[in-house]
């Protein structure tokens, strides 16, 4: 019976560790819920669990499945060698932000230890259930904006509200990070809508596409707005590109990309024009009389650069006459870079005070030692991926990040104007959440430096697309 019991391993080990994985993500997406227990669980005897399935993964894989999966072994070893470089050396200081590492590796291998057929059921379920959770959140969120309540959630003390004096977070998750969330997941509805073989089961999928759309505009996160709207023109492009019958190449060329930029164009005002729906169901919601209380902040104090959210001390309670006020549109203008060019200006003084950091790095929580005297007010980050990389892990950490970098745009390039017969409309898209992915941690320092659902999506969706690059080159070969 045991050797039964490890033959059946042994001949289902991909999917059980693909199954393994998938649980990890789905519980790092259900994190806003219970972030306590995720976190004991995740940052406690978790990260050894990560190091076990990078050490599975690599006993039975080696690093023969392509360059991206060696430059992110590379990157794993550089991060704790430069610990190790810093004086850290046993890893003591910073040994649980070295172990997440392995986290990564994993979710990039998923995509090539499964067939495409297992990769498809993979993202059916992991797309059906984002999408479900996602929506769940959506409604809770466009309750509280048309309503102008807050929505406590009593076990974490987080709420779904107004925040930034005219933005919307979810379970006290930053706007930005919530927009993010948003396209990610319409990027699984959109796979789940274009892959779906029973027409009907599309119109609940659009009904949910609508409602992640609306969500997203309300969190005015002007980086996520921007990245899906490229998304949507790039996809716009592809769905057109099989139906055109025009020959010659300069028209074709010429008439995809009018298509993709009047596409992205659309979807990009139509946040504005979501969210002004959304207000006109508000005036026709609200009471004729809505009377302020003397403990409810004034709307001086709620200027849309105050940072501070309204925590109120019931379930539900509508906000006050002042909340009332707070506009329904961007106010901010698509050239406010809020503080980002005066935070990059501070990289070179950076440098030139601890030079060594080119070659090494510094610990985590000197990463911005320098920069915050310099800031009109302390900064969590440098919004900027690579550049985050060149101050943390120094010039060899930044060489395999902007190396890896290169090879996953080469591989969404080939994928995107591929004319491999399987290579569907649905598989191509899975390029869409990669470039969103790069392109959103060009203002966020997004890719290595978060263990969450964003992060660990975004490295599942590069595995995939590095797996069907891949098994397209084999079978021409």
């Amino acid at each position: 019976m045991l050797n039964q019991l490890h033959r059946n391993i042994q001949e289902h080990r991909r999917e059980l560790y693909a199954l393994t994985l998938l649980g990890i993500l789905l519980l790092f997406m259900l994190e806003p819920l219970n972030s306590y227990l995720a976190w004991s669980l995740l940052y406690g005897y978790g990260l050894y669990l990560f190091v076990v399935l990078a050490a599975f993964y690599l006993y039975f894989h080696g690093l023969r499945d392509g360059w991206e999966i060696r430059l992110a072994v590379a990157f794993v070893l550089w991060h704790a060698l430069s610990r190790i470089l810093l004086g850290d050396v046993v890893l003591q200081k910073e040994g649980y932000l070295v172990m997440k590492g392995p986290l990564m590796v994993c979710m990039l291998s998923v995509g090539l230890v499964l067939s495409r057929k297992q990769r498809r059921r993979f993202l059916h379920i992991f797309g059906g259930a984002a999408a479900i959770f996602f929506t769940l959140l959506g409604l809770m969120d466009l309750y509280s904006y048309v309503t102008r309540k807050a929505l406590v959630y009593a076990r974490t003390d987080v709420f779904t509200g107004i925040v930034h004096g005219f933005r919307m977070q979810i379970l006290g998750y930053h706007p930005n990070t919530v927009g993010f969330w948003y396209l990610l997941s319409s990027a699984l509805l959109v796979y789940l809508f274009l892959d779906c073989r029973r027409k009907a089961w599309r119109i609940p999928l659009a009904v949910m596409l609508l409602i992640h759309y609306l969500t997203l505009a309300t969190t005015f996160s002007r980086n996520s707005e921007l990245n899906f709207s490229a998304c949507a023109g790039l996809l716009a492009a592809l769905l057109l590109e099989k139906k055109l019958r025009v020959r010659k190449k300069t028209v074709r060329a010429a008439l995809l990309v009018l298509t993709a930029l009047l596409a992205g164009f659309l979807c990009f005002k139509g946040f504005g024009f979501g969210t002004g729906m959304l207000g006109k169901i508000h005036e026709s919601l609200k009471h004729p009389t809505v009377t302020a209380t003397a403990a409810e902040p004034t709307t001086a104090e709620r200027r849309p650069d105050h940072a501070t959210p309204v925590m109120l001390s019931f379930p539900v309670r509508t906000l006050s006459a002042s909340d009332t006020e707070i506009p329904f549109q961007d106010p901010r203008s698509l050239t406010n870079d809020s503080q980002r060019f005066l935070i990059y200006k501070t990289v070179p003084e950076i440098f030139r005070q601890e030079p060594m950091r080119l070659l090494r790095g510094c610990f985590f929580d000197e990463r911005l030692s320098i920069s915050n005297p310099l800031l009109p007010e302390n900064k969590t980050m440098l919004h900027d991926s690579w550049l985050e990389i060149l101050n943390y892990m120094g010039i060899p950490g930044l060489l395999l990040f902007l190396a890896f970098t290169v090879l996953v745009l080469k591989d969404c390039f080939k994928l995107y104007f591929s004319a491999v017969p399987e290579h569907t409309t649905a598989i191509k898209s899975l390029v869409l959440p990669v470039l969103a992915g790069f392109s959103f941690s060009i203002l966020e320092s997004f890719l290595w430096f978060r263990t969450d659902f964003m992060t660990l999506s975004c490295y599942l969706f590069i595995g995939f697309v590095n797996a069907e690059v891949r098994e397209s080159c084999a079978a021409r070969c």
